[in-house]
């Protein structure tokens, strides 16, 4: 299922450094001297999760845009909704990690190059 558009903590329009060179590198945090500014149509993660039953894996790359993403399902109480989660974190994870503990997930951190890999199950599951 395909959409066009950028998944983000709130619906609307809003500027995205599009990196050219690579496109993966791109985000709405995080700019350098390789990336254009452009502007994107924008879906909020928790209306997404909200149109569906449950989610075995929700799988957060978005350089940098993770702590936002976060605290939004866990404020828009969408969070319950998510078995599992694998979120690649620039800079400290521990921010996530209280919210995914608050939340009744059990985590595991690791070191994945210059940033995190944490993973996330829900207790019970």
């Amino acid at each position: 299922d395909v959409r066009n558009y950028a998944v983000s903590d709130e619906c609307g329009i809003k500027p995205l450094n599009f990196n050219p060179y690579w496109p993966s590198m791109s985000s709405m945090v995080k700019e350098n001297n390789y990336t254009q500014l452009c502007t994107v149509k924008t879906q909020s993660l928790s209306s997404i999760i909200s149109d569906l039953d449950e989610v075995a894996l929700l799988k957060i790359d978005c350089e940098g845009l993770e702590y936002k993403l976060i605290q939004h399902i866990y404020k828009e109480n969408v969070i319950s909704k998510i078995d599992q989660f694998c979120i690649e974190v620039h800079g400290s994870p521990q921010p996530i990690i209280d919210v995914l503990k608050s939340a009744k997930f059990k985590t595991d951190c690791c070191v994945y190059g210059p940033n995190f890999l944490l993973k996330a199950k829900k207790i019970g599951v």
